[in-house]
């Protein structure tokens, strides 16, 4: 990589950072997979434990507890959502779109601030 331009160096760093972001986004989404499956796994045992038991009320006591079990879904839920947030990683545009972005930008500084900047 030294034999590259100190602009194509940099571009290759920030490129580098982006995959190791979306890499980690896509290990937390595979995590956010497993945390769902266990949870779905100890919400039907605890039904099955209450429909193979012998209780008064069974279909009280399986709604009162599908009622805390959506309130869980909802938290784990709610959890994936800001972490998944956190990690939002945007398009990484490539060099010579970077490179574009880098001349408007400079005209655009030299000449007044005459571009509109929501392009970036």
């Amino acid at each position: 990589m030294s034999e590259l331009s100190p602009d194509r160096q940099k571009y290759f760093t920030e490129r580098s950072k982006s995959n190791e972001r979306n890499e980690s986004k896509i290990h937390v989404k595979n995590r956010h997979i497993e945390e769902t499956r266990k949870l779905q796994l100890s919400h039907e045992r605890r039904q099955e434990e209450i429909i193979r038991g012998n209780y008064p009320d069974k279909g009280i006591l399986l709604n009162i507890i599908g009622i805390e079990q959506k309130k869980e879904r909802d938290l784990l839920r709610a959890q994936h959502v800001q972490e998944l947030a956190e990690l939002k990683v945007e398009f990484f545009p490539g060099f010579d779109r970077q490179q574009q972005r880098r001349e408007v930008q400079n005209w655009s500084d030299e000449n007044g601030g005459l571009i509109n900047r929501e392009d970036k």
